[in-house]
C-alpha cells in the first residue's frame, strides 16, 4: 500500500480547523458554478480534506520546484454529496499539499475538481464520471 508524503492527521487536523486555500484555475472554477460561494468552496473543500483515507490515495508527484503534492481520487460519500448537493458528481480528483506559515498548518489544493482519467488509488481505480 502506497502512503502518501502528509500523514493524513496533519491533513485532517488542518480540515477540522477550517485551515483550506484554493487555486482559482483547478480549483473555484470548477467548484464556484456547483457551490454558488467562496465560502460554500472552502467548506466543502475542508470537508473533503477531512473524510481522506488512506484507500483514497494515489501517488505524490513533485513540482518543477521540488514542492510534494499528495494526488487523491475520493468518491463522495451519500452525505457529503447530498449536503453540497453534488449527488451527480461524486468522484473527485485532489491535489494538495500541507504548508505551514508559522502560526499553523493549512491545506492547500492545487487541484480539486472532477477526474479527467482514470486515478489509480489504493482502494482501486476511480473512474470518470459520464
Amino acid at each position: 500500500m502506497q502512503t502518501p508524503f502528509f500523514e493524513l492527521e496533519r491533513v485532517h487536523r488542518a480540515a477540522k480547523e477550517q485551515n483550506v486555500r484554493l487555486t482559482r484555475k483547478r480549483c473555484l472554477d470548477h467548484l464556484t458554478p456547483l457551490l454558488h460561494g467562496y465560502e460554500r468552496c472552502l467548506r466543502f473543500a475542508a470537508e473533503v480534506a477531512g473524510s481522506l483515507t488512506l484507500d483514497d490515495f494515489s501517488e505524490t508527484v513533485r513540482m518543477p520546484s521540488g514542492e510534494p503534492f499528495d494526488v487523491y481520487g475520493v468518491k463522495l460519500s451519500d452525505g457529503l454529496a447530498g449536503k453540497y448537493g453534488l449527488t451527480a458528481r461524486r468522484a473527485w480528483y485532489l491535489k494538495l499539499t500541507v504548508e505551514d506559515d508559522g502560526a499553523g498548518e493549512s491545506v492547500f489544493y492545487l487541484s480539486l475538481h472532477a477526474p479527467e482519467r482514470p486515478i489509480y488509488r489504493n482502494g482501486g481505480i476511480l473512474v470518470p464520471e459520464p
